[in-house]
């Protein structure tokens, strides 16, 4: 559903009418993304095994990487869909 037409006939294919489906955007910029990655297991609890598997090398370089990606920001997309049943 990462498409505005697909989220609009799902929509339609659930009954709704008059559907509108807006699309936000917001640039995410982390200050320290190194350690937000190295916080997940905190504050994800899926995220919990997989760190408890990885020996503590293993976790920098991934946060390392994390933090490669996160350079200058993060565009996040999210589509809002709405209709009248």
């Amino acid at each position: 559903m990462a498409d505005p037409d697909t989220l609009g006939a799902l929509l339609v294919w659930a009954g709704l009418r008059d559907i509108t489906v807006l699309e936000f955007s917001h640039d995410w910029t982390v200050r320290d993304p190194a350690a937000l990655f190295r916080s997940l297991p905190l504050w994800a609890a899926p995220m919990r095994p997989v760190f408890d598997r990885l020996a503590p090398a293993q976790i920098e370089r991934a946060a390392e990487a994390f933090a490669a990606i996160m350079a200058g920001g993060l565009r996040m997309t999210a589509l809002f869909g709405h209709g009248i049943r």
